[in-house]
Order: structure tokens, then C-alpha cells, then sequence
């Protein structure tokens, strides 16, 4: 299950790693929520989606490249996540682009993931932090 934690950054504002539309992100943001709100876990999700068991955390999920659910795939999420369209795709999603600042993998022996910061308009920074536990190698 990949977790997800929200926490204040006092790092300064350098030039962003990705730009990519505030709908594309809000849509990674709330499918890795739900997931943990069923209980999916990013592997399942990939192999219903006729993906590798990576594709949802390490290509959709890492925050060092502009990777979205394609349209045919964004279709098929509200009936993969038992929810309605409105929790995936929300009207209220801000226009434009976010930009995602100090982005970071993280790897360690129990879990692995990927943080970002993302700053608003005063400059205040939020840092994002995607990890999972990495499976057990039998």
C-alpha cells in the first residue's frame, strides 16, 4: 500500500524539476488515495490496467518525469476504485500547471518512494512524500 504524508518545508525555492497540469497531478493524487482507501495496492491496479506490476508507483507515481494516465486508462479508474467520477476527476481542480520542486527518490531496506515539494503562491512549501514497503524477496 503506498502511503502518502503531507509536511511543511522550510528548503528555498529552486527552479522546478517537472511542470505538468494541475488535473494530470490531482488525478496520480487521488487514484494513490484511493487506492489506500480500498485497499489496492499499486500492483493491482497496474495488472488491471494491463500494465507491469511497477507501472502505477514507479512510472505514473515518480514525480522526475511529466508521466499521466492516459485517457483510455483515466476512463476505467472510477470502475477499478469502486468510486465515482467526481473522486477521481474533480471540476474544482485549479487551471494551468503545478510545478514540483526538489524531487527525490527514496530507497531504503523497508520502504521505497518518492518525495516533492510543491510551493504556493507565498511561497510557502509543502513537501509530498509517496513510499511504499518494498515486498518481501521469497
Amino acid at each position: 500500500m503506498i502511503e502518502i504524508v503531507k509536511r511543511e518545508s522550510v528548503r528555498k525555492k529552486d527552479g522546478p524539476i517537472v511542470t505538468m497540469s494541475h488535473m494530470d497531478y490531482h488525478i496520480i493524487f487521488r487514484v494513490i488515495d484511493l487506492m489506500g482507501q480500498i485497499e489496492m495496492d499499486d500492483e493491482e491496479l497496474s495488472f488491471l490496467l494491463g500494465k507491469p506490476n511497477n507501472y502505477v508507483f514507479s512510472f505514473i507515481a515518480n514525480p522526475n518525469d511529466k508521466n499521466k494516465f492516459k485517457s483510455d486508462q483515466v476512463n476505467l479508474l472510477p470502475y477499478l476504485l469502486n468510486c465515482y467520477c467526481t473522486d477521481v476527476y474533480a471540476n474544482d481542480c485549479p487551471k494551468g500547471n503545478i510545478q514540483l520542486f526538489h524531487s527525490q527518490k527514496i530507497e531504503n531496506d523497508e520502504e521505497k518512494g518518492f518525495s516533492h515539494i510543491i510551493y504556493d503562491s507565498n511561497g510557502k512549501g509543502t513537501r509530498i512524500i509517496w513510499t511504499k514497503k518494498k515486498n518481501e524477496k521469497l
